[in-house]
């Protein structure tokens, strides 16, 4: 089975391998393979190859043999093809190129064949993407009209079995319906073999329900859906993020596209492509490292190895050779004090925590906006943005963030247009407006605005008060049916998901803005009067300040606060996580060493006073991870790793009652014994502990 394949550009990242839809071949792939390009160097990318392979019998790649194709159903349907398809392709495209895995993104038929390889080959998938597509086999009705269209295309020698899919149906996108679309296509499709497309048409026939790769998934994964597609909308494809439960799900709709979405809208779906490409490539840096970095993470020991030599020699004392150290070793004896220097007991080399990577991807940390700093304190530039008809606005009300009826089990953000709540949002009575930021997707700038209903919605009026057809944007009766806008009808009209729930599934953009939303929410709803003399205040520089009332003070300009937290994961010389259950947690929660910074004290100190009062445990070095947003209230969480120079472990009995140090099998094990639970997927303690296990939990 000989597969042609398309390279659109090479580079030493991950490769990304695009597999192409039926009826047409990769070509299907070029406009978004080229955006894909322009817009990750533009974001400083580095260079990674973009292989599109052509499925047997479609584009260069000619029809298989029989021996290749394989076994045949009592009705015709191929099916041994897609898994001698899967063998082929990463043969030939990753193995021949010499790479060790791939970043695999199908749409339609091609997705099928993604989750095909993955079955075979998990190991060489390094992230997947579904475009437009299922991961159900067909059913009998389709089963059949496949195999008809299969055969009518050998039995004529034609390809017009599938010209439809040149044509616009009702419903279809407004590229779709133009003459760009169908001219290409139709000339796509008439390129096409018969045969290829009805040995493609009895290969998919054939094929295996791959509904049980979904939650066999541990890597990136992502799910692109054209709003107008008749069999894969967004409607059906959010019920794959579910089942995809063992990693993160990026979801993109992409407005006014169909079941191409790649050539119906290139740079929107390429967009929505490098957003998990971006993600692949931190897990690989963390699962992978290699060259630089890995020198990077030795350097230090290796230097104080050498500065041990040197001391030796400029004392007098002969180093001690390797001979020596073993024997001291197995003698119990330690060859250099743990206190004195990096090189561990039970490491010849390299400290435990040297190869934890920084953290790059967390869901209370995935800010993409442009703040606009500088224009939030110009006169009138809210009123302009609520103007923009670019402008969407979305509500959060005491924590949480509204999101459309029934996508709690893959929530987005509900957003309205700014210009149809405009009116309501003035009147509305304590709504604070917060400007978020701008965002700009494929050359189109959006603005977003947060309104936090809280207020409202604590005044909110008796409803049998109020007229029943008061609507976001209409005409109201009196100030009391504004507030009720806001309030009772925002609580019934969306859902209300807390950010913790929120944040691990959304999309990184909504996941970004109800992180930013809800933390400045929270401080306006917790400070309205001045700290200083107990003035009203009230909020200005679209929402980012507040401003004291009292003109005799000075009308006093206020920000927002945070509290800083240290949190770390304790690491021992066997390479086990000190793991502890504070008072304070529910049922079996163990979870990482963790506690507030001290007034004049520096992070790193308090990563060593916490530890040492809260488990008796004294540390070595300390490394820094990364840091999450934690609103709730107004918590800064910052990750470090830090190696333990004791392993005895005494706990307060105050605020931890509980701390042990684990293996990854002890870890294992806890869990499916139902002995521990782990932080929810919002908190930054369970990426910490995924850096140490391997991979995702």
């Amino acid at each position: 089975m000989r597969i042609a394949t398309t390279l659109y550009r090479d580079g030493g990242s991950i490769p990304v391998v695009l597999l192409h839809a039926f009826p047409i071949d990769h070509r299907v792939w070029d406009d978004c393979a080229q955006s894909m390009i322009e817009q990750a160097d533009a974001q400083g990318f580095e260079s990674f190859p973009i292989y599109a392979p052509d499925m047997p019998g479609a584009g260069e790649s000619p029809v298989p043999s029989a021996q290749d194709t394989g076994a045949v159903d009592t009705d015709g349907a191929y099916s041994e093809a897609m898994d001698n398809m899967a063998r082929a392709i990463v043969d030939q495209v990753l193995v021949a190129n010499g790479h060790e895995r791939a970043f695999f993104v199908g749409i339609s038929m091609g997705a099928y064949l993604a989750l095909a390889i993955h079955r075979l080959f998990p190991q060489m998938v390094a992230g997947l993407a579904i475009v437009d597509s299922k991961s159900a086999n067909d059913g009998a009705e389709a089963r059949a009209d496949r195999i008809r269209i299969a055969r009518e295309c050998l039995e004529t020698h034609s390809v017009a079995s599938v010209m439809h899919f040149a044509q616009p149906h009702e419903g279809d996108s407004d590229f779709k319906k133009s003459a760009e679309f169908i001219t290409t296509f139709t000339r796509w499709i008439n390129e096409q073999t018969p045969a290829g497309v009805a040995w493609r048409e009895l290969m998919a026939a054939g094929r295996r329900d791959e509904t049980d790769q979904l939650e066999a998934l541990r890597v990136p994964a992502g799910l692109v859906s054209g709003e107008r597609d008749p069999s894969s909308n967004p409607a059906m494809m959010r019920t794959l993020a579910p089942l995809m439960r063992h990693t993160h799900v990026d979801f993109t709709q992409i407005d006014d596209a169909g079941h191409f979405s790649c050539f119906e809208k290139p740079r929107e779906v390429a967009a929505a492509l490098l957003t998990t490409y971006r993600r692949v490539c931190d897990e690989q840096m963390r699962l992978h490292p290699q060259g630089k970095d890995v020198d990077a993470a030795v350097e230090p020991f290796q230097e104080a190895a050498g500065a041990t030599t040197d001391a030796a020699t400029a004392t007098g004392d002969e180093a001690p050779s390797a001979k020596d150290s073993e024997k001291k070793n197995s003698a119990g004896q330690a060859a250099v004090s743990p206190a004195s220097a990096p090189i561990f007991p039970g490491s010849h080399l390299i400290s435990p925590i040297a190869m934890i990577q920084p953290l790059t991807h967390l869901p209370l940390a995935q800010d993409i906006i442009d703040d606009r700093t500088a224009d939030r304190e110009k006169p009138g530039f809210l009123d302009q943005i609520m103007a923009d008809d670019a402008t969407q606005v979305f509500l959060v009300s005491h924590g949480l963030v509204a999101v459309p009826k029934t996508s709690r089990a893959n929530p987005r953000l509900a957003m309205l247009p700014a210009r149809y709540v405009a009116d309501a949002v003035k009147q509305a009575h304590g709504a604070v407006v917060m400007f978020m930021g701008s965002h700009t997707v494929a050359g189109h700038e959006h603005h977003y605005v947060a309104v936090d209903i809280s207020r409202s919605m604590d005044a909110a009026p008796d409803a049998r008060h109020v007229s029943a057809d008061n609507d976001f944007g209409t005409a109201a009766d009196a100030p009391a049916a504004q507030r009720l806008m806001f309030a009772e009808l925002a609580s019934t009209r969306f859902d209300w998901c807390d950010l913790r729930d929120f944040a691990p599934v959304a999309p990184a953009l909504d996941a970004g803005l109800a992180t930013r939303a809800v933390s400045l929410g929270a401080w306006h709803a917790s400070q309205r009067f001045c700290p200083c003399c107990g003035s009203p205040v009230e909020p200005v520089h679209c929402g980012w300040a507040q401003k004291c009332t009292n003109e005799t003070d000075g009308n006093r300009l206020l920000f927002p606060r945070i509290e800083p937290a240290v949190i770390t994961m304790v690491i021992d010389s066997h390479d086990r996580v000190l793991m502890q259950h504070n008072k304070a947690f529910r049922g079996n929660l163990y979870s990482l060493c963790a506690g507030f910074v001290e007034s004049g004290e520096d992070l790193e100190h308090a990563v060593r006073r916490e530890c040492q009062e809260e488990t008796g445990v004294q540390l070595a070095d300390v490394k820094y991870m990364g840091s999450q947003v934690w609103p709730f209230p107004a918590s800064l969480m910052v990750g470090f790793v830090a190696h333990a120079l004791s392993e005895d472990v005494q706990v307060d009995g105050v605020e931890v009652a509980d701390a042990k140090w684990m293996s990854r099998d002890d870890l294992t094990a806890a869990i499916a014994r139902d002995e521990l639970t782990l932080p929810g997927k919002a908190a930054i303690a369970r990426y910490m502990l995924a850096q140490w296990y391997g991979k995702e939990l």
